[in-house]
């Protein structure tokens, strides 16, 4: 079997390695005030135990 047959006989091979490339890529927006609450706040207790970060829910 061909690659062109493959990729269904009309195959666009800049596109489908454009494709490839972006396969193993993620993007996440998050939101300032998500952002600045994270960098604010520090949860620290008493027994010595690292810090945790805020309870962040999205929206």
């Amino acid at each position: 079997m061909t690659n062109n047959r493959r990729l269904g006989g009309n195959a666009c091979w800049k596109e489908y390695n454009e494709a490839l490339v972006k396969r193993g890529s993620l993007t996440l927006w998050f939101d300032e005030e998500v952002i600045k609450a994270w960098h604010d706040v520090k949860i620290i207790d008493d027994r010595g135990s690292p810090p945790g970060l805020p309870d962040s829910r999205p929206i």
